[in-house]
C-alpha cells in the first residue's frame, strides 16, 4: 500500500515537471497546440516558395502587358505623324498646282535650243512633261531682278511629283525646283478642251488653253487619288 502511494506521487511529480508527458487527450491537446503555435511563428517570418514562384509569374505578365501598350503606342504614334506628312504633301502639292494654273498667261517662249514652246503643252507634245505652260510669276516682295513671268513644267519624277521651272522665261533650261508629292506613280494628266478630254494637247500663241485639268496619280498612303483644276480662274 504504501509502496503504491509512493509510485502515484512520483508520476504526479514528473507531470508536473513536464506537462508535454501528461497522458490522455489532456497531454495531445497541448502538444497539437504547440506544434500550431510553432507553424504560425514560422508563417509570420516570410513567403513559402510556391508564393513567391506566383508573385514573380504575375509581375512578369504585368511588365510584359506594359511593354506591349508602349510598343503599340509608339507605333501608333509613328503612324499618325506618317499619314500627317503625307496628307500636308498632297495639299502643298494642289495648292501649288491650282496656282499655277489659275496664273497661267497668254505667252509663248523659248526653250534652251531656241526653239519656240507652245502656249500650252501636254501629254506627248510635252517633252516629257505632264504639262508645261508660262504664268505669271510668284510674288517678289524683295524686288529681284526677275522676269513677271515664269516657264513652269510638271513632271511624273523617279520620285514622286516635281514642278519644274526655268530661272529665266526665255532660252533658259528647266530647273528642278521641289518634289511636291513623294511616293507618286503613274501620274496621268487629262484636258478638257473645246468640249471634250483628251490626253494630248498643245495650243499655238493665239489658241486658248484648257479650261480644266485632271491629274490622277498613284500613292502609297492614298491609293489612287484624282484632282480637278480649273484653269485660269485666278485671272
Amino acid at each position: 500500500m504504501g509502496g503504491d502511494a509512493d509510485g502515484r506521487a512520483d508520476r504526479r511529480r514528473q507531470c508536473d515537471a513536464d506537462p508535454s508527458r501528461g497522458s490522455g487527450a489532456g497531454g495531445r491537446a497541448r502538444r497539437d497546440r504547440g506544434h500550431a503555435a510553432g507553424a504560425h511563428s514560422v508563417r509570420q517570418g516570410g513567403f513559402t516558395l510556391v508564393e513567391t514562384m506566383v508573385a514573380l509569374l504575375v509581375f512578369g505578365l504585368v511588365a510584359s502587358a506594359g511593354a506591349l501598350m508602349l510598343g503599340n503606342s509608339v507605333e501608333a504614334s509613328q503612324q499618325i505623324e506618317e499619314a500627317s506628312a503625307e496628307t500636308m504633301a498632297l495639299q502643298r502639292s494642289r495648292a501649288a498646282l491650282a496656282a499655277d494654273l489659275a496664273q497661267i498667261a497668254p505667252r509663248p517662249s523659248r526653250d534652251a535650243d531656241g526653239g519656240l514652246r507652245p502656249l500650252f503643252a501636254a501629254g506627248r507634245v510635252a517633252d516629257g512633261a505632264l504639262f508645261s505652260f508660262i504664268r505669271l510669276g510668284p510674288d517678289n516682295p524683295d524686288g529681284e531682278a526677275r522676269p513677271e513671268l515664269q516657264y513652269v513644267a510638271w513632271h511624273q519624277g523617279e520620285t514622286g511629283l516635281e514642278r519644274r521651272s526655268a530661272r529665266y522665261l526665255d532660252g533658259a533650261a528647266e530647273e528642278v525646283s521641289a518634289t511636291l508629292l513623294p511616293g507618286a506613280a503613274g501620274a496621268r494628266a487629262e484636258f478638257y478642251y473645246e468640249g471634250a478630254w483628251s490626253g494630248d494637247i498643245m495650243t499655238g500663241p493665239d489658241a486658248e488653253p484648257p479650261r480644266a485639268v485632271r491629274l490622277t496619280l498613284d500613292h502609297p498612303g492614298f491609293g489612287r487619288v484624282e484632282q480637278l483644276f480649273l484653269v485660269g480662274a485666278g485671272e
